[in-house]
């Protein structure tokens, strides 16, 4: 059986791309492992940036459904003390946030892709890829195996993608600066239209609040790799969990009534980037497969939708996919090396301890507005030039 496209990995990044591409006409195949997604703590936010994005892919349907909550407040609060309640659809993007429990998001648009014509198989995986025009493609379904060929492969299998690993491509990095514990909260009693950062007066850690659909919230717990403190995970841990939250001045009566609604975990996790995204003879790496960016600043949805709307344009603007594969190569290179930048500035100002760090944190903050520094509302699209930087940090 010969397919256009096949994608190994119905999440977010292969569902949004199968989906665009199917919407086209293109004969497409997406095999996805997991018979259901589960709850895992992971992001729940897609930046504004990011929502352009899926709405370039022509999703906004999918993003419409009773799951996704639209949420235009951004919340700063130091110290207890409101500071910042922007409205962020008036950034450069134009979008609000939108906030969408992950294996939600995950089965909408795997329905979408569905819907749009292309077929989608649960519970198989693809074991093998003979790059060649065409690909070769192994799927193994149970017990059964099946060759099938394709134009282009699409691995778009996580982070510790499999397929990354058979193909003998590296994905090199480094581990956060920082180390995150998040949970899914059910019966809160916090806001349902903002989202809300609170810091410490001497920041360097983090609580953060995203409601979600049902009376549900993700709440995360951000601090220093190398600082002291609880590391937060399993059941017994969330009191202390929540009562860290509580002490950089997250309400307590949000939480009062809240419940576990998933697991408690902390992770740190490592930053990388796939040595080689395209691969001639029908091999190309999506999503977490291609590299990862820092989690505490949210980009990782936005980033799958980017990388699905850039590789999709490219497929379509050439019957040449191989060449179109390595001009989204190198388009992701451009817009990741731009979003690891921006994580690297905030990093040192929010989360460098010191009095000098402070004062520098007091100028530069000041500064980011007037030079166009907008990480949640604007993304990649951010300057990031080092003129930019000299000014920023001066």
């Amino acid at each position: 059986m010969h397919y256009d496209l096949i994608v190994a990995g119905g999440g977010v990044a292969g569902a949004a791309l199968a989906f665009r591409m199917a919407s086209s006409g293109a004969n497409v195949l997406v095999i996805e492992r997991e018979v259901a997604f589960r709850e895992r703590v992971r992001g729940d936010s897609i930046h504004p940036w990011g929502v352009a994005e899926a709405l370039r892919l022509g999703l906004a349907e999918a993003l419409a459904g009773p799951s996704f909550r639209r949420v235009a407040s951004w919340q700063l609060h130091v110290g207890g003390v409101r500071l910042i309640d922007r409205d962020l659809t008036r950034s450069l993007s134009g979008q609000p946030l939108v906030h969408v429990h992950h294996p939600e998001l995950q089965q909408a648009l795997l329905d979408a892709a569905a819907a749009a014509g292309a077929e989608v198989r649960r519970g198989a995986r693809v074991v093998d890829v003979t790059r060649g025009r065409p690909a070769h493609v192994t799927v193994e379904d149970g017990e059964a195996q099946r060759l099938l060929t394709a134009r282009l492969v699409v691995a778009a299998d996580g982070r510790d993608s499999a397929l990354r690993k058979a193909a003998g491509v590296s994905a090199p990095g480094e581990l956060s600066e920082l180390s995150t514990a998040g949970a899914l909260l059910a019966g809160h009693s916090g806001p349902a239209a903002s989202q809300s950062l609170f810091y410490p007066p001497g920041f360097c850690e983090l609580a953060l609040w995203v409601p979600l659909a049902g009376e549900r919230a993700r709440i995360y717990f951000v601090r220093r790799r190398d600082a002291a403190g609880e590391r937060f995970s399993g059941d017994n841990q969330l009191a202390p969990f929540l009562a860290a939250c509580r002490a950089l001045g997250m309400p307590a009566a949000w939480l009062d009534s809240a419940r576990a609604a998933g697991p408690l975990a902390t992770f740190e996790t490592r930053l990388s980037e796939c040595a080689s995204v395209a691969l001639a003879g029908g091999l190309v790496f999506l999503g977490d497969a291609a590299g990862t960016v820092d989690p505490i600043y949210g980009c990782g949805l936005s980033l799958s939708f980017m990388d699905a709307r850039s590789l999709s344009e490219r497929l379509l603007e050439t019957p040449d996919w191989d060449a179109a594969a390595a001009r989204h190569a190198q388009d992701r290179r451009d817009y990741v090396t731009r979003l690891r930048t921006l994580e690297r500035w905030l990093t040192r100002l929010y989360y460098t301890p010191g009095d000098a760090a402070a004062e520098l944190r007091l100028r530069a903050s000041a500064r980011l507005g007037a030079l166009g520094i907008d990480l949640v509302g604007s993304g990649p699209a951010s300057p990031t030039d080092a003129e930019t930087e000299a000014q920023l940090f001066a």
